[in-house]
């Protein structure tokens, strides 16, 4: 998955992986982190993510962010992860995504 999900992203695609519990969605996110690629976590609460990862959910990010920077993060992140019942998060809400992964 994670050799899909590096073509993909070199190819310019923005790219929603999503999965019915955290532990999937989880599993492949750590992967890519450890191969350092960039992605944003949705979840509704942080403590149902992996510690490995936890820095990197939508609502620790926005606490370190001003809205413009946020703004910015958003718009550029081209790889984002969460659940399906998270799908319709706020943070997704005004984004476009080429390829879902489920």
């Amino acid at each position: 998955t994670c050799a899909i999900i590096k073509v993909l992203l070199h190819q310019k695609n923005r790219i929603l992986i999503s999965a019915y519990t955290n532990q999937a969605v989880d599993n492949i996110l750590i992967k890519l982190h450890k191969l350092g690629i960039n992605f944003i976590r949705i979840a509704s609460k942080d403590t149902v993510v992996d510690p490995e990862i936890r820095s990197l959910t939508y609502n620790s990010i926005s606490k370190k962010l001003n809205i413009k920077d946020l703004s910015k993060k958003l718009q550029t992140c081209m790889i984002y992860g969460c659940t399906t019942s998270s799908i319709n998060h706020s943070a997704l809400s005004n984004l476009t995504f080429d390829i879902c992964i489920v």
